[in-house]
């Protein structure tokens, strides 16, 4: 009893000691039509191999013997064109088996011959081809090829099948189909074609695609646009709508390849936006929808409205006002400035009323300087700020009587010369267009007027040729353009004195035993500064003088009698006029003689 257990023990030692190979490697070798060579080596294990295990193709295993390292098989009677999978099982001498190795492979692939009876037939939900397998080397098509282009174009749209059926549903309308069928191998070889040809039905062209403006001048506008996506082979003209006007443009087959297209609308207005739009047309004369794009021609200069009417409309107030001009559509607004070329300032102001520019309009001007000649202007601006001539009139706002003058003052005074100076009014001074000088002459009661020029600050008057020691009053008022006139404003002074020239007419007018009676005139020459006369006499043995003092108003003739004189004498008289800081005149003289000499 104790010998066969160490027995047993000894033979579970051993066998917990041995190891097993494993199959590496395990591929095809090569092949040919109806055989597969495989190959494979056991790597590893201490237990001989005893055999293999062929298993393919799920029903078929063979017993295979190799006790070396390395081994091949040949599988045999298979089938042309055909991929089998082969299992391999290690069955080692103490009657364990070994891990399964797994690889595929295949015979060698004999290229099938072009499907049969091809047909193509469209209808409203595609084109179906059909066809019939190939009569050489039918074993060898795995599936089929289907390719499908239109005529003329390159592109080209392949499916597969594994059936002898297929419906192409993604088509175009419109076009010619031709299709081509290739049986393929597992491998993928092809054999030779077959084909067919299918016309589809005829649709309603899709909306074009990629309207884009590329060009736009003053009197065109360029488009470029696409093939529609949706049926573009029903695209036998093209359709382009702008404003009013609805022109084709004729399809060409050159213009296939790329579906581009390009096309020029002439003659257009400037400054004008136009849709756009763009359909398809088919040859059964539908319509496909219009795509639109926007676009406007380009500016150019515009023009002024044709005349502009300037009327005062009070002191403070101007209307202007202009036609309209509805064919002016580059005349985006309208600016109209005002200024009084006095002060430095020009104001202006936007119009943007497109009513107004197409129909005319007007604008009062407020805010205005009474009596002042404005300049009103008017320009018509396009969209991008190009700008047309301008176009001016003029006009005073109505006047107002101004403030008198200021400061009225005698600055210099000469003998025949009065100079004075003024101011401008501070109310409204720039109403005054002139001024009235008026020199009146005291003394006689006689006016001078004067009308002396333009506006300015600080204005002197000169006047000459008046009369030495008269008295004068100067009168000076502002005038508006309309004669409009202010109060007076008044100064006087008196001019300088002078040399006046001899007394005229010295005579004798009675004489007694003791008196003569003389009288004369004023000087002719500065007959004012004559202030004074200085009469002598004398006989001989009789001589003397006196002054005559006159006071205001000189008189023109002037009488004096001289008392106590001999009777019955000659007497020489002399007569000198005498002026206040200029002199005596020449002396007038006469010869009289007293009374009394009868007695």
């Amino acid at each position: 009893m104790k010998t066969g257990i160490i027995w047993l023990l000894s033979a579970l030692v051993l066998a917990s000691a041995q190891s097993y190979g494993v199959i590496e490697n395990f591929r095809m070798k090569s092949n040919t039509i109806d055989t597969i060579v495989l190959e494979w080596s056991l790597v590893g294990g201490d237990v001989p191999v005893s055999k293999y295990t062929l298993i393919y193709d799920d029903d078929f295993t063979q017993d295979v013997r190799c006790p070396v390292q390395y081994c091949t098989h040949e599988v045999d009677y298979l089938d042309a064109c055909t991929v089998y999978d082969f299992k391999l099982i290690p069955h080692f001498k103490d009657g364990v088996d070994g891990e399964t190795a797994v690889t595929s492979g295949h015979t060698v692939e004999m290229i099938p011959g072009e499907p049969t009876n091809p047909s193509a037939s469209s209808s409203s939900s595609g084109i179906l081809v059909t066809w019939q397998a190939p009569a050489e080397n039918p074993n060898c098509v795995d599936k089929y090829i289907v390719c499908a282009r239109i005529k003329g174009d390159l592109d080209t749209n392949c499916q597969e099948t594994y059936d002898l059926t297929l419906l192409l549903e993604e088509i175009q309308l419109c076009s010619t189909y031709v299709i081509t069928i290739h049986a393929s191998t597992p491998t993928g070889q092809m054999g030779p074609e077959s084909a067919a040809e299918a016309t589809t039905s005829e649709g309603v062209p899709g909306i074009p695609e990629n309207v884009i403006v590329t060009l736009s001048t003053q009197t065109m506008i360029t488009i470029t646009y696409d093939d529609p996506l949706k049926n573009p082979r029903c695209v036998v003209e093209f359709g382009v709508i702008y404003g009013e006007i609805d022109r084709r443009i004729k399809t060409v087959d050159s213009s296939r390849g790329n579906g581009k297209h390009e096309h020029t609308i002439s003659p257009l207005d400037a400054c004008t936006n136009y849709s756009i739009g763009v359909y398809g047309v088919n040859p059964s004369e539908k319509k496909g929808p219009t795509a639109v794009q926007y676009a406007a021609t380009a500016d150019t200069e515009p023009f002024p409205p044709h005349y502009l009417i300037v009327d005062p409309t009070g002191p403070d107030s101007v209307d202007a006002s202009w036609p309209g001009d509805p064919t002016n559509k580059c005349a985006d607004s309208l600016t109209v400035c005002w200024t009084d070329h006095i002060h430095p300032v020009e104001f202006c102001e936007d119009i943007f009323d497109r009513d107004i520019i197409d129909g005319g309009g007007s604008f009062t001007i407020t805010d205005l300087l009474p009596c002042s000649n404005y300049e009103v202007t008017i320009t018509a601006h396009s969209p991008t700020g190009m700008s047309s001539p301008t176009l001016a009139n003029w006009t005073f706002t109505d006047d107002i009587t101004p403030g008198p003058v200021e400061n009225l003052k005698v600055k210099e005074v000469e003998v025949t010369r009065i100079a004075i100076s003024y101011d401008p009014p501070s109310d409204q001074a720039q109403c005054v267009k002139e001024y009235d000088t008026r020199v009146i002459n005291l003394d006689e009661g006689g006016p001078t007027t004067l009308e002396d020029g333009p506006f300015v600050v600080g204005i002197d008057e000169s006047h000459t040729e008046l009369d030495a020691c008269t008295n004068y009053a100067l009168h000076v008022r502002t005038v508006t353009r309309t004669g409009l006139v202010s109060n007076w404003t008044i100064v006087q002074t008196t001019t300088g004195d002078a040399l006046p020239s001899e007394a005229r007419n010295f005579q004798l007018h009675d004489a007694t035993e003791d008196s003569l009676a003389l009288y004369w005139f004023q000087p002719e020459l500065n007959k004012r500064c004559a202030i004074a006369y200085r009469l002598s006499w004398n006989s001989g043995d009789d001589s003397g003088s006196e002054t005559i003092d006159l006071t205001p108003p000189l008189p023109f003739e002037v009488t004096h009698t001289i008392s106590g004189l001999k009777a019955c004498t000659d007497y020489q008289l002399t007569l000198i006029a005498i002026s206040a800081t200029a002199g005596e005149s020449a002396a007038a003289t006469l010869s009289a003689s007293t009374g009394g000499c009868g007695l």
